[in-house]
């Protein structure tokens, strides 16, 4: 997963599933395909050994092909080559020890930092809609939709199952890369605008007193994990 965000960090989900079908054209078991969904979804030990099994082999197996398909791509770029050896894996342990021992946190600092996302954000909102032309809610799907698809004359890239034009981050991201519409040169994203809105929401608002874990976004390396969080 790494190996595929260094490579190219705008290409999609990095999730193993989806890089089966990238790189290797292959359609894996999913997890739901095995447990179920929902309320009524098994826990892996719940799951019967041999589909348990063939559901891990086949993890290990596609791991390891993915690595020798991206490997010799990633030998190949001595930026990118470096930026895995000497900063992604170095950090693999360390987040690892931060999800067993948890992090202390200052909820001043904390409420200072959801004040200035909130400050950020108004300021996009402001820009997106002076690059529209028109207000509009930027959390409203179906605004969105009308926004870009139907008054700018943006083509959709993909659907929702329902078939409506798709404003998933992945395709907003997209659009940004070749679109004013979407990104602006002032830098305004409408997809930045809804990270942003998660991290504030996800990493700092989201923090009750008695709360002993959290979800936390780390910015430019695209993980994410639960750690424990004790208040200072």
């Amino acid at each position: 997963m790494l190996e595929s965000y260094i490579l190219n960090s705008v290409a999609g989900r990095h999730d193993m599933d989806s890089l089966a079908e990238r790189w290797l054209k292959h359609k894996t078991i999913t997890f739901e395909e095995i447990a179920g969904k929902g309320k009524n979804q098994l826990t892996f030990n719940q799951i019967a050994l041999e589909e348990a099994g063939r559901y891990a082999a086949e993890d290990a197996d596609v791991t390891l092909q993915l690595h020798l398909k991206m490997w010799p791509d990633l030998q190949k770029h001595k930026g990118p080559l470096n930026v895995f050896e000497n900063i992604e894996m170095p950090l693999v342990p360390v987040l690892s020890r931060i999800e067993r021992n948890g992090v202390k946190i200052d909820p001043k600092v904390l409420h200072n930092h959801s004040e200035e996302l909130t400050l950020r954000l108004a300021e996009l909102e402001k820009k997106a809609h002076e690059i529209a032309g028109e207000e509009f809610n930027l959390s409203s799907t179906k605004q969105l939709q009308t926004i870009l698809f139907e008054k700018q004359g943006i083509k959709p890239l993909k659907k929702t199952p329902g078939g409506a034009p798709s404003t998933s981050e992945e395709v907003l991201e997209e659009l940004a890369l070749g679109l004013s519409v979407a990104k602006s040169d002032s830098g305004v994203s409408w997809s930045g605008e809804a990270e942003i809105d998660l991290h504030r929401q996800a990493a700092v608002d989201d923090q009750p007193e008695n709360r002993a874990c959290t979800y936390l976004l780390s910015p430019g390396s695209n993980r994410n994990g639960t750690f424990i969080v004790n208040r200072s």
